[in-house]
């Protein structure tokens, strides 16, 4: 059995989607910095999302965050109904929306 470094990064950054994440909310995105996390050499990044009163921070998220997304943005944030802290950012989705205007 073996793992890929950037799916276990992923678990362990508490940003996994996952198949309990069946609600969707819209947030707004407050902070995008750098992320500590590299995955194959590549800078990640982080996003403070405010969402149905809770502010969380994603990481890692896509290397691309920074050209398709801005502080400010609405954020696509998946989440489990039972648990609304156990949240998975979903990229592609909040790029989607920023399209839609």
């Amino acid at each position: 059995m073996g793992f890929s470094i950037s799916a276990l990064l992923t678990k362990a950054s508490g940003n996994s989607k996952r198949s309990s994440h069946t609600s969707q909310a819209v947030g707004i995105i407050h902070d995008l910095n750098y992320s500590t996390i590299r995955i194959n050499n590549m800078p990640r990044f982080k996003a403070t999302v405010k969402y149905m009163g809770i502010e969380k921070v994603f990481e890692p998220l896509d290397p691309n965050t920074h050209l398709s997304l801005s502080v400010g943005d609405k954020a696509v944030i998946m989440y489990n109904p039972s648990n609304v802290n156990d949240s998975h950012f979903d990229f592609k989705a909040s790029v989607k929306l920023k399209r839609k205007g």
